[in-house]
């Protein structure tokens, strides 16, 4: 799983936060004490669909489907359910970070799949704005949704609440529901390590 968002500059960390923040407060339910994912997605009336690991889609974990026909979050059903919950939380992402209602459709980023992942991470970290191309935009956008994900699974306060309890990251992936590497990133970012 991909996740730089500490690569983010602090404003825009903070935007994602305040949106996030808002979108959770409206569609959240965290009455079991972590976010029921299912009826969020639901609420938005989206589906979730699992589907085959193959070597055609062997690298993706999951893609928003969205068309007039349509609405659905489709899973890779070879990861496990903790990334699900983040893959799904990160679709949602771009749905709320990057779709225009007003235009109905998606920012103008043309993903391209050969710079996602670390060989992006190096290409990008130090990029000069010349050098900065669609690959870097896609890149950015992966990066913004994962982070929105990590905010709307883990919201600040009640994270923090749980890590005075408990600031073993396994401990906080069960409580949260999501994979143990996303509980040392959101850790790190929140400076509570």
């Amino acid at each position: 799983m991909q996740v730089g968002w500490e690569m983010l500059p602090e404003e825009k960390r903070e935007e994602i936060a305040s949106k996030a923040k808002v979108f959770t407060e409206q569609h959240g339910d965290f009455s079991h004490g972590y976010l029921n994912l299912e009826k969020m997605v639901g609420d938005l009336s989206f589906d979730l669909r699992l589907f085959p690991n193959t070597a055609n889609n062997a690298k993706k974990e999951g893609m928003l489907v969205f068309s007039q026909e349509e609405k659905y979050i489709a899973l890779n059903d070879s990861i496990t359910y903790e990334e699900r919950r983040f893959t799904a939380a990160h679709e949602i992402g771009h749905y709320h970070l990057h779709y225009n209602k007003r235009t109905d459709s998606f920012a103008s980023v043309r993903y391209k799949t050969n710079k996602a992942g670390k060989d992006a991470e190096t290409k990008y970290k130090n990029a000069k704005d010349e050098e900065k191309d669609d690959g870097y935009y896609a890149w950015i956008h992966e990066q913004e949704a994962d982070y929105f994900a990590a905010c709307i699974l883990m919201p600040e306060g009640l994270f923090k609440a749980h890590y005075d309890l408990s600031k073993e990251p396994s401990s906080l992936a069960k409580i949260f529901r999501v994979p143990p590497e996303s509980v040392v990133l959101r850790k790190k970012e929140l400076k509570l390590v």
